[in-house]
């Protein structure tokens, strides 16, 4: 009988869970794995934002644990550490960390951790004492290739803030107060749907604009920005911290640190101000997504994999 992988909210549809998921696909197609989805909410493969490869079943976390031999595998996200699934589970346990601020504690008793970013990766070794290699998330490219960039309208400016909190929320008010006193003329149109839609359907917004503005503060990778990028769209705004893991600002995007307002809104003038140099930038960008498909994402998960356990 083929050992399980137990995945743990790999159908809840943010990018975090959808790694998790793939890097089940990968156990059962490479490895000879069962799959088994950890219910950590009603969403299942029909969710209407991914598309999954494999319908894998579904289990409840106590019918896992009941169910969990020491032969098998659990793959996990630290958003999940309140469950101590490190002293729970009875086989070998892998966290892919890819974030530093989606926990209040770490679970540290996993047998392996994998950090999605050098950012992360620093923050373990600082915080926890562990030392972990890195390998980073994936982004897909949209359906369709996307308009060419001088065919985008010139003042359209695409805005990703991700939560709505007082902090978020009033970084993007403040930098947008700060652009459209500088420049009336320049549009900021929130990244948002008035319904759920296919995250296809994301790709292909963010291939309709020149430019994504992004204000996420702090993230552990920063997968939205590395989307426009892939969609041939210049990010400007704030680095997110771990997004140095692929930004060079002035080469490939026009991003700056997490700080002043002024400085925030600069980067948006900047972008809009040079027409030629922000397709050049966005197509260096283009090139470095193109560093971070699926295809390595599961080169460098099988090596890591296979390693892990022997």
């Amino acid at each position: 009988m083929s050992p399980t992988a137990y995945i743990v909210g790999g159908y809840i549809p943010n990018g975090g869970t959808y790694m998790a998921y793939d890097i089940g696909r990968i156990l059962h197609e490479h490895f000879g794995h069962a799959v088994t989805v950890v219910a950590t909410s009603d969403h299942g493969p029909d969710n209407g934002i991914f598309r999954y490869k494999y319908p894998f079943p579904t289990l409840g976390i106590e019918a896992m644990l009941a169910a969990a031999t020491a032969a098998d595998v659990l793959v996990c996200n630290p958003s999940f550490s309140n469950n101590a699934f490190g002293l729970r589970f009875p086989g070998r346990k892998i966290m892919y960390v890819q974030d530093f601020k989606t926990f209040a504690t770490l679970d540290i008793y996993f047998d392996h951790y994998v950090s999605v970013s050098g950012t992360v990766q620093d923050f373990l070794r600082r915080v926890y004492g562990l030392r972990t290699p890195v390998i980073p998330a994936f982004v897909l490219a949209p359906d369709a290739p996307p308009r060419p960039f001088a065919e985008r309208p010139a003042r359209e400016v695409l805005v990703h803030v991700k939560g709505k909190d007082l902090l978020s929320r009033g970084i993007g008010e403040r930098v947008a107060d700060a652009v459209r006193a500088r420049d009336p003329s320049i549009e900021l149109v929130p990244l948002h749907f008035a319904t759920k839609v296919p995250h296809a359907r994301v790709l292909e917004r963010l291939g309709e604009v020149r430019t994504l503005l992004s204000l996420v503060p702090a993230e552990g990778f920063g997968l939205t920005p590395l989307e426009a990028m892939g969609a041939g769209t210049l990010v400007c705004g704030v680095d997110g911290i771990a997004g140095r893991e692929y930004m060079r600002p002035g080469r490939n995007c026009l991003v700056t640190r997490y700080g002043p307002i002024e400085a925030i809104a600069d980067t948006v003038l900047a972008a809009v101000a040079d027409p030629a140099r922000a397709e050049a930038i966005a197509a260096r960008g283009a090139r470095t997504a193109r560093d971070y498909g699926p295809d390595r994402f599961e080169v460098h998960w099988r090596k890591a994999l296979t390693a892990m356990l022997r």
